[in-house]
């Protein structure tokens, strides 16, 4: 981890997160819900982005290089429509995964549940992150309302998982089964047709908004498991890419939940943070995580 000579990983987090917080007060906060449609364009894959989005990737981009020097940038609209070949050539570097605006479609309606979200990936492995909102009431896992101005999920490999300073532990939680949970079936795209059968049955069932959205409700939001399951584009590139997950499957981890991907009969395959990958399940702890596999896998 050379990079990280001059600055600790979680000085260097909290750094980007003032980086966030600047891009969006500048750019995002004032727009919100007033993006004009000759601003609005779409990928092949047909997800929608912005000038917008484009203006806070390079803001980011700039001020995170004035960071890390030599540290491979990754945002998700300067990264192409050939993403897992950019991703294969950055296994063996220090590289920063930005989302400039998760849920860009509901951003540009006015829906309150975009995010930003940047993962920090050393050689393969995640070692800090933040995912970044603006601000909004939520409840957490037993029931205690909280309001802030702004919520910022910060995590650091060993340390742990922090929402504005108040460290998360998800191992805190009770006990509980499939039928008590509060469970969110993320089917889109080819998959969409499965989120009906999965969701049959199930009294917890919540639909799920964005990525950074997903991960703040199984972090701090009373959602106990989140199964997404994107398909494919027409190259057969999973949908689950590493700006929409990298950072809140790691603070996940961090906090003491449970994430992998659901590809096997032996419970699941590593997380990679580098893949494109088309189904993540990410749950709040090891248990809950193996009711919804045995669950996903009986229908």
């Amino acid at each position: 981890m050379a990079f990280f000579c001059i600055l600790t990983t979680m000085i260097l987090i909290d750094h980007i997160a003032d980086l966030m917080r600047a891009a969006a007060y500048e750019h995002l906060l004032p727009n919100h819900g007033r993006v004009a449609k000759e601003q609005i364009f779409q990928h092949t894959d047909g997800s929608a982005f912005t000038t917008l989005d484009l203006l806070v990737e390079a803001q980011l981009t700039k001020g995170i290089q004035a960071l890390l020097p030599g540290a491979v940038i990754l945002g998700e609209e300067a990264i192409g429509e050939n993403p897992e070949a950019v991703l294969k050539q950055a296994r063996e570097q220090t590289v920063v995964i930005i989302d400039p605006i998760d849920g860009t479609g509901g951003f540009c309606r006015g829906d309150g549940t975009y995010g930003m979200a940047v993962a920090v990936i050393d050689k393969g492995v995640t070692v800090a992150a933040c995912i970044y909102s603006p601000g909004r009431t939520v409840t957490d896992h037993f029931g205690k309302m909280k309001a802030e101005k702004d919520f910022t999920f910060i995590g650091e490999k060993g340390v742990g998982c922090f929402m504005n300073s108040e460290r998360i532990r998800l191992d805190d939680i009770p006990a509980m089964s499939l039928i008590d949970a509060q469970i969110s079936f993320a089917c889109r795209n080819q998959d969409k047709k499965y989120e009906a059968l999965l969701a049959d049955k199930v009294p917890g069932y919540r639909p799920r908004n964005n990525a950074s959205n997903d991960y703040e409700k199984l972090l701090f939001g009373g959602v106990h498991a989140t199964f997404f399951s994107e398909g494919f584009t027409p190259a057969l590139t999973g949908k689950c890419p590493p700006w929409d997950h990298a950072a809140g499957v790691f603070m996940m981890q961090e906090a003491g939940g449970y994430a992998a991907l659901p590809y096997n009969d032996k419970g699941g395959v590593a997380y990679d943070p580098l893949g494109c990958h088309d189904r993540v399940l990410a749950c709040c702890n090891r248990e809950m995580y193996d009711d919804v596999y045995r669950h996903i896998k009986a229908r």
